[in-house]
């Protein structure tokens, strides 16, 4: 019986692998073929799209829904180029100085193939410095209007 019970065993992995490799192939047949492709990381965008909340400057402050991002002067240069290779929420949720902010761009540039922003680079660093600076607070506000009590032992 136990030999039984190893070969089925082995059988369940041979398939497993024969469908990996079968997977496998036929993907490598679609791209070569032409029938599907694969986008370039490395690629810029090759155009930036002009996001209409970005324009009504009555929006200035709030937050995209979208993006998660501040809507303010340059939102869309930065939703565009930073969102085309990571989530957006990965910008949100960090604060650095404007000096940060390029030597994290140079880092990304030099470690993950971040291509050359050209002049969208000043447009970037400026709405970072402006949107997500660091704060000068504590880890949180101090609590305000407590009522405390006493707990019975």
């Amino acid at each position: 019986m136990k030999e039984l019970d190893d070969l089925l065993k082995n059988m369940r992995s041979l398939m497993r692998l024969a469908i990996a490799l079968a997977v496998i192939v036929t993907g490598a047949v679609l791209l070569r073929t032409g029938l599907i492709s694969l986008p370039l990381v490395e690629d810029p965008p090759t155009e930036i799209v002009r996001v209409e909340t970005a324009a009504d400057t009555s929006l200035y402050g709030s937050v995209d829904d979208a993006s998660g991002l501040i809507i303010d002067r340059h939102f869309d240069v930065v939703k565009t180029q930073c969102g085309a290779c990571h989530s957006t929420a990965l910008v949100a949720q960090n604060r650095f100085t404007r000096d940060g902010w390029l030597e994290l761009i140079r880092w990304m540039q030099a470690e993950q193939k971040l291509w050359d922003l050209g002049e969208q680079e000043t447009a970037i660093l400026d709405y970072l410095a402006k949107n997500y600076a660091p704060k000068d607070m504590g880890r949180r506000p101090n609590l305000a209007n407590i009522q405390w009590y006493t707990l019975d032992e």
